[in-house]
């Protein structure tokens, strides 16, 4: 039986064909860590606003300083005039202020919804046939008038006398009866659409004679 002879392999070959490992070199990234982000806010105007010397005008932000939160209170507010807002992020490069580009508009319609002071110092005089009422004036600058109320019940719902609002702070009641008993109390309100109406005025009760 004849022995099995191993045979050597030369594997200098496989060893020159072998590919060189690349290198590595010490790098340094072509843009360095950006800084935290910020924010910047924005009114949002579709149309490129451009001066009169033909440049076009950047907008201002509405944020003094890069926002670091996710909020922003803007204290130019028109009632009834709709308001749109864009927000950037900004990232610092190197030192240089790179802005996102922008998100979408978000808008908003600011509605007046504060209504006036109730009215103060209602009071009440009775004369033959009517029943004449005064009080302070209001101070707010959108105050479109008063409104007087009455009621016959103590604890019973006081109607108005009118549906438009008076602007003077005194009126006179000639629609009661001699000899009934009427409360009185008085409302502010303001010219928003539809109006604010402030509390009840003082109560006071009075008859006309």
């Amino acid at each position: 039986m004849r022995a099995l002879q191993a045979t050597a392999l030369d594997l200098s070959a496989l060893e020159a064909a072998a590919p060189e490992l690349p290198v590595l070199l010490e790098s340094t990234p072509a843009i360095a860590s950006a800084e935290p982000t910020t924010y910047n806010v924005y009114t949002y105007n579709p149309r490129v606003v451009v001066s009169a010397d033909g440049d076009v005008v950047m907008p201002i932000p509405v944020n003094a300083v890069p926002l670091e939160t996710f909020e922003l209170s803007d204290a130019i507010v028109k009632f009834g005039v709709e308001r749109c807002y864009i927000v950037r992020a900004i990232s610092i490069v190197d030192g240089d202020s790179i802005e996102s580009e922008a998100s979408s508009p978000t808008c908003v319609e600011f509605r007046d919804t504060f209504s006036p002071a109730a009215p103060r110092n209602l009071a009440a005089v009775g004369s033959v046939g009517a029943v004449s009422l005064i009080w302070e004036p209001n101070s707010e600058a959108d105050l479109a008038g008063y409104l007087v109320l009455r009621g016959e019940s103590p604890d019973g719902t006081l109607e108005p006398l009118m549906t438009v609002p008076l602007t003077e702070t005194n009126y006179r009641d000639t629609a009661g009866t001699t000899g009934v008993t009427y409360i009185y109390a008085v409302v502010a309100a303001d010219g928003a659409a539809p109006p604010n109406i402030s509390e009840l005025s003082n109560r006071v009760t009075e008859s006309p004679q």
